[in-house]
């Protein structure tokens, strides 16, 4: 079976952008930063702009923000990075 655990150090702008991408491509991500605050800002931000790109696809198919952030850890415990198959 395939690892599908990526590990993503940093929730600023580019490692939010990062791990809402590999969630949406079906990857389990480990989101680490060091602030709970700086977590929680992050995941407001990916389910923002899940929301933001359903205007702009099919209206079939919208992705659901709960489903891709399902797929993210988000924490700052870097122990979880042990069974990653890439940090």
């Amino acid at each position: 079976m395939e690892n599908r655990l990526v590990g993503v150090i940093g929730a600023g702008v580019m490692g939010t952008g990062l791990a809402q991408n590999l969630a949406h491509s079906s990857y389990n991500v480990i989101l680490i930063d060091v602030s709970e605050d700086i977590l929680e800002r992050a995941k407001d931000e990916i389910t923002k702009n899940i929301r933001f790109q359903g205007f702009f696809g099919n209206k079939d198919k919208r992705d659901d923000p709960e489903e891709i952030l399902g797929r993210i850890t988000f924490t700052t415990t870097y122990e979880l990075l042990k069974d990653a198959y890439f940090v």
